[in-house]
């Protein structure tokens, strides 16, 4: 065989190993590429569910901020209360006459000094009752004042 012959049987096979070279590399790419795809999806699905989860905090966090704006004013709504409170407390300690403040269940929640007098002289005692037995035990001691001071047509209790 001529030397050209060998040379370009030589370049033949080097042609053909580079091509079977460049064939593999290329089935690795196609495989690299597919499990890209694949991770690339998976990525895309995470991204997906991270939306979502964002979405839902902000939700929360709105709400959170109306919780908090809600408590704040709760607060405040409170601070009057107690004011308010302290302020009625503090009438009825200046008034002169006989207070007895009941709920809607007859249940005694306030008395002043004035009236716990009376209740000390005449053994009332406080706590929970009826409304109606609570009034009537209340005219008993005034018609009780009233036919124990004949003639008079005021009753002043202190």
């Amino acid at each position: 065989m001529a030397p050209a012959n060998r040379e370009l049987l030589a370049a033949n096979r080097e042609l053909t190993d580079t091509v079977d070279r460049l064939e593999s590399q290329s089935d690795d790419l196609r495989l690299s590429t597919a499990s890209a795809q694949i991770a690339t999806e998976e990525i895309e699905t995470l991204n997906e569910e991270l939306q979502s989860a964002n979405e839902e905090l902000e939700t929360l966090n709105v709400a959170n901020a109306e919780l908090q704006s809600r408590a704040m004013e709760l607060e405040d709504l409170g601070a009057a209360h107690d004011q308010e409170r302290e302020g009625l407390a503090a009438i009825l300690a200046g008034m002169g006459d006989a207070v007895l403040v009941v709920d809607r269940h007859g249940r005694v929640i306030r008395t002043n000094a004035a009236y716990d007098a009376i209740a000390g002289v005449y053994g009332l005692v406080q706590g929970e009752g009826d409304a109606g037995r609570l009034e009537q035990v209340l005219l008993n001691l005034l018609t009780n004042a009233i036919n124990d001071a004949p003639g008079t047509d005021r009753i002043e209790v202190r």
